[in-house]
């Protein structure tokens, strides 16, 4: 049987560099592509929405998508970190479709084991939702150091996983769908979207025979983390939100689904592009037009662009943003970002000084020099500008 591993959708999320309208667009190709090619059950291994209590708008859209698909085959959602309430007596936003009973929709905020029954035969999903810390610690007595409290914490995980993979029927296919941080998974160049308080979990406890495939949700790179049978896989999210995201490949699996003998691979999602560009115009007489020489060297269509350019003191006023930004959203650039390093270690005025030692005046003169003005005409501005900085003209204002 065919299903679709994916996870941490966080519809809602914006950074400085994304509005996040790419999360909706590539859930609606994830359950296309489902459709299209006819899928037996949709996973979603944990943190549909970004902040726990989701606009009425962001709900709208997923519950829209999610009953399109689930008219064709059934979805599992196990929760992750960010659908789970801090206050346990408060409701998630992803438990409607159990509150109303949405047919073909099974919603998993306790670890527990369901059997799914498919157009190509029933399916075992053993489920561990993110493990929260607080249900725990109310039944452990105080006086236990952090690492003794990690210790137990693990070794309740791990003995969980453990009793479900007893019970599993391994005369039919079952997976194991978890939310939480694996040892060895690589976290990307993201800020990583992972607690301080993660407790981490060794991929050999969780491979466990009894098992065909473990899908994972919660680190955003996708990754297989082990090399032994099961696969134990992260998804990763579903869109680029920033710069740490620009060499990661966005999508989710597809998994072929087998007694002993499961199948996976990834498939590529049209993500959002991020590009970087550097350049050093320190030295430049035209830094505006050297920058935008330097951005013809990639594609930026429909990319949001990331200009780190060194440039001196002087430079700075001669480069003019605007100009490039207005260049690169012809060209379809979607969005254009400075980050300007100012050098100032090899600007000296004419006699050998360093920029740091120059007077106002000296460094606007400098600056006209450096703008081309001729002798005369910087004369002229000097003479201008030091009635402008004088106690005359500041009396008169």
């Amino acid at each position: 049987m065919k299903i679709i591993h994916t996870a941490d959708l966080h519809i809602g999320q914006t950074t400085h560099d994304n509005s996040g309208d790419g999360i909706i667009k590539n859930f609606d190709a994830i359950v296309e592509y489902g459709l299209k090619n006819d899928v037996d059950a949709m996973i979603i291994a944990g943190d549909v929405f970004h902040a726990r209590n989701p606009s009425q708008t962001m709900q709208r859209d997923f519950y829209t998508r999610l009953s399109k698909f689930s008219s064709h085959a059934p979805v599992v959602i196990v929760a992750g970190n960010h659908d789970l309430p801090v206050d346990p007596t408060k409701a998630s936003a992803i438990c409607m479709p159990s509150i109303f009973c949405v047919p073909n929709v099974h919603v998993i905020e306790r670890d527990a084991i369901i059997t799914l029954e498919t157009k190509n035969g029933p399916l075992q999903i053993a489920c561990l939702p993110y493990p929260q810390k607080k249900r725990l610690l109310t039944h452990i007595s105080s006086g236990r150091n952090a690492a003794e409290i990690d210790m137990i914490f693990r070794q309740a995980i791990i003995g969980c996983v453990g009793g479900m993979a007893q019970e599993i029927d391994t005369s039919m296919p079952a997976i194991l769908v978890a939310h939480l941080h694996v040892a060895g998974a690589q976290v990307g160049n993201s800020p990583p979207n992972v607690l301080g308080g993660d407790v981490i979990i060794g991929s050999f406890d969780l491979s466990l025979p009894a098992f065909d495939y473990v899908a994972l949700g919660h680190i955003h790179k996708h990754q297989c983390v082990s090399d032994m049978y099961p696969p134990v896989v992260y998804s990763g999210n579903i869109e680029r939100m920033d710069f740490g995201d620009e060499n990661d490949t966005k999508g989710f699996c597809l998994v072929n689904v087998e007694r002993e003998a499961t199948t996976w691979e990834f498939v590529e999602l049209d993500a959002t592009k991020f590009v970087t560009v550097d350049c050093d115009v320190s030295h430049s007489d035209n830094p505006t037009s050297d920058v935008h020489e330097a951005t013809k060297k990639y594609d930026v269509e429909n990319a949001i662009v990331r200009i780190r350019v060194r440039v001196s003191a002087l430079g700075c006023a001669a480069l003019f943003e605007n100009d490039v930004r207005q260049q690169l959203n012809l060209r379809g650039a979607k969005g254009v970002h400075f980050l300007k390093q100012r050098d100032d270690a090899g600007i000296r005025c004419r006699v050998g000084t360093k920029i740091s030692a120059m007077t106002p005046e000296d460094l606007l003169r400098a600056f006209f020099g450096h703008a081309g003005k001729l002798d005369a005409e910087v004369d002229e501005l000097m003479t201008e500008a030091k009635y402008l900085m004088s106690d005359d003209y500041i009396s008169e204002a």
